[in-house]
């Protein structure tokens, strides 16, 4: 048994070397750091972008689905104007058919300017998801 010996070891390390190690973890800490907020901020933006793209779907479906109600609400008032003039023809009596063709005309002036807006909306979406 060794009573009461001790020794110590000691190993000097020169300071430029310490300062290279401390150098060095802090440039790979910083490009860890830099790495996980760029994917961060990838995910982010790639959840925007779908988010985006779905927003503009459901909008484009809505355009689509307004200009064919618009159309069918056109398409039934000229056969009703159709079949009253077919009406006063047959009959010889005058209906009211004048008034209602005097609303259908607004309603046509009123279609072609929302089928126009609709369409140049849904070519902006278009050109915006190419």
């Amino acid at each position: 048994m060794l009573a009461g010996t001790a020794e110590v070891f000691t190993v000097t390390v020169p300071a430029w070397l310490l300062a290279a190690l401390a150098f060095l973890g802090t440039v790979l800490g910083g490009a860890i750091s830099f790495a996980v907020n760029q994917l961060l901020i990838k995910g982010a933006a790639d959840r925007a972008a779908k988010k985006r793209e779905k927003e503009d779907e459901q909008r484009r479906e809505r355009y689509i689905l307004q200009m064919d109600s618009r159309k069918a609400t056109f398409d039934l008032l000229s056969c009703i104007c159709a079949g009253i003039e077919r009406m006063e023809t047959e009959t010889g009596q005058i209906y009211w058919n004048g008034e209602l063709k005097r609303c259908l005309s607004h309603l046509e002036g009123v279609d072609e300017r929302y089928r126009e807006s609709d369409q140049r909306q849904l070519a902006e979406l278009n050109t915006r998801n190419k």
